[in-house]
């Protein structure tokens, strides 16, 4: 009943039989072959409209953003990378700073990932990457020989920070600290791992960041590692 109803209503609508019986088959018009000609051709782009294209790395030449700090860039970003430069060589790959609107500007499309080692709110999906702990950045000629320090000698000395997070600082360093009754005095502070670490080169203070971006840096900015508190976090 449907056929014949749709059958019916293409005949009115384009004024055409479209299909005419030949023998015991049926044939169609020059008006039903031009028809199909067009469908052919329309139904293929109507499809790929309402499924969106498929990503074909290989000849993509998509541009991704992407949200993380100048360590996860250091660390992470290289690898990648490598891998993207033989799987999609057309891609381009932009790294913003991480700052406190990064899940709205996602949400909005104006970044793809972030990479950032706290817990996204709902209700975002995330994974963890890799693990990495704390070390304690000093000058060369520092008078703090420990391999490791406590708690007690590390909030003697003033600090270098690295600005992470809404309030300039470590989140990871600062709850720690608060859960000992302590906090440090902070004498230089900076959005720049290397630059921390250069601080902390030519004085007394002390740059507390990841281990694996320090023994990067390490050769560059003339420093020695000490094995941070036992009461730091490892960082996910």
């Amino acid at each position: 009943m449907l056929s014949f109803a749709l059958r019916f209503r293409l005949r009115s609508a384009l004024d055409d039989e479209l299909l005419v019986r030949s023998g015991g088959t049926y044939e169609r018009t020059p008006r039903g072959d031009q028809l199909l000609d067009d469908l052919q051709t329309l139904l293929p782009r109507l499809d790929a409209a309402v499924r969106g294209n498929r990503f074909d790395p290989a000849t993509s030449k998509d541009r991704f953003s992407i949200a993380t700090t100048d360590y996860a860039a250091s660390i992470l970003i290289p690898t990648v990378l490598e891998r993207i430069a033989t799987a999609a060589p057309h891609v381009r790959i932009e790294i913003v700073p991480w700052n406190d609107r990064v899940f709205n500007d996602i949400e909005a499309g104006r970044v793809h990932l972030a990479i950032i080692g706290v817990q996204p709110p709902e209700p975002f999906e995330s994974e963890p990457l890799f693990s990495d702990d704390f070390v304690c950045v000093v000058a060369e000629n520092h008078p703090l020989r420990a391999a490791r320090l406590t708690l007690k000698r590390y909030v003697e000395y003033g600090h270098a920070v690295v600005a992470i997070g809404r309030d300039g600082g470590q989140p990871w360093i600062e709850r720690a600290l608060a859960a000992n009754g302590l906090e440090r005095r902070v004498a230089y502070r900076s959005p720049y791992q290397l630059s921390a670490m250069l601080a902390a080169s030519r004085t007394t203070m002390i740059c507390t960041t990841a281990r694996l971006l320090a023994k990067q840096l390490a050769p560059v900015a003339n420093v020695r590692l000490l094995a941070a508190p036992r009461e730091l976090p490892k960082i996910t």
